[in-house]
């Protein structure tokens, strides 16, 4: 890694997320709600779309981490046994991606790709975004993909769900920075190598 690498804007948010000073938490699976249905509440509407674009931005102030429900699941939904999926369930997710944004990411860019749509009903909201990702290998993934929102009737956050596109290149480019020896020991620093099987 680059001892004159300076963080872009993106760097500097996400990995803030692993600089709050709190414990990190446990690698628990968090229980979900059962499935619910309501009628459109457009105060709740409002406040799942103020989140979204705190959260698509990369908010500086991260005001969208106060935006999940106790015992939240943030995870990525991809092929069983991909590196993707070893992430760690619940707000953890944001430890282990905050920790691999500041340490194995050169450049890593989030653009929203479409209007968040919401079925009220469902409390559900869907939007396509675009990620791209530059490891300090080399390797780019871009990738136009999907997220999945599930709130309860507050408008919290409960179930924050990544279906990311070219899956393939994007294990290659985790698999790659989980080999540098600053991203292991970071990983372990903040409480969640073992999700990535690192002791």
């Amino acid at each position: 890694m680059d001892a004159n690498h300076t963080p872009r804007s993106g760097d500097v948010s996400v990995a803030s997320r692993t600089q709050s000073g709190a414990p990190p938490p446990t690698n628990t699976f968090p229980t979900r709600r059962p499935s619910m249905t309501g009628h459109p509440n457009p105060e709740v509407e409002r406040t799942v779309r103020d989140w979204f674009m705190q959260f698509i931005t990369l908010d500086p102030e991260l005001k969208y981490m106060s935006g999940y429900a106790d015992g939240a699941v943030v995870r990525f939904v991809a092929r069983p046994g991909s590196t993707a999926m070893k992430f760690p369930k619940g707000v953890a997710f944001w430890y282990a991606m905050g920790t691999l944004a500041n340490t194995g990411f050169k450049d890593f860019r989030l653009e929203p790709r479409s209007e968040l749509a919401i079925a009220s009903r469902e409390y559900t909201a869907m939007a396509m975004y675009r990620m791209t990702v530059t490891n300090y290998h080399g390797t780019t993934w871009a990738a136009d993909s999907l997220m999945r929102l599930k709130y309860d009737e507050t408008g919290k956050i409960v179930d924050h769900a990544f279906f990311p596109g070219d899956v393939d290149t994007l294990n290659r480019m985790l698999d790659e920075c989980l080999t540098l020896g600053e991203v292991r020991e970071a990983l372990k620093a903040v409480g969640v190598g073992k999700a990535f099987g690192i002791y």
